[in-house]
């Protein structure tokens, strides 16, 4: 509300401490509680190269955005997949997925598919996944270069059933990577 001159507000502060990363907020009528700040992180790239995959595990609870990062993937499969998982494991079943270039499209149910990763192709770009609700719901998004004249999007959706802890990319049919780079950043 706009402060007038003369007037008076009582604040009434909370009586634990806060815990790392928290913010001082208000319910608007005075009331002040600790908040988790949003939180960002990067993890250390893993390199492709003869690798059939790249898990990046133990991630903190309450991840709200993660961003999948490629540069340079190169592999066997036209198409690299996204898993989501939880702690009994990875989600390989149950997502509605699509990833387009022109008129084609190519959809998967068993992760976030992302196409362009075979042959003399390599994927350079962004695949953004998003808590949609609290009910562990994601949301996913991504756009890429493929070659030198193509670039590829998408989207998709899972419901995780459960607390996401793991990530792991791979080729859509197992195979090993030719090369390139992969990373995350997540926000809590």
């Amino acid at each position: 509300p706009a402060h007038t001159h003369g007037q008076n507000y009582t604040l009434t502060f909370p009586t634990t401490a806060p815990s790392a990363n928290t913010v001082l907020q208000t319910d608007g009528s005075g009331n002040l509680s600790f908040a988790n700040n949003i939180t960002m992180a990067q993890t250390s790239g893993i390199n492709l190269t003869s690798a059939s995959e790249a898990d990046f595990l133990n991630l903190p609870s309450g991840i709200k955005r993660i961003q999948v990062m490629f540069n340079q993937v190169t592999g066997g499969d036209a198409q690299t997949i996204v898993r989501l998982g939880k702690s009994d494991g990875l989600v390989t079943s149950g997502y509605t997925s699509a990833s387009s270039y022109g008129s084609s499209q190519f959809q998967d149910t068993s992760g976030f598919n992302i196409y362009g990763s075979g042959g003399s192709n390599t994927i350079s770009g962004i695949m953004t996944i998003n808590l949609f609700d609290n009910s562990n719901i994601f949301v996913q998004s991504h756009s890429a270069r493929y070659n030198s004249s193509n670039s590829v999007f998408g989207g998709g959706k899972v419901a995780l059933g459960g607390t996401l802890d793991r990530l792991r990319v791979q080729g859509a049919s197992g195979g090993n990577f030719g090369g390139g780079n992969v990373n995350i950043f997540y926000e809590l």
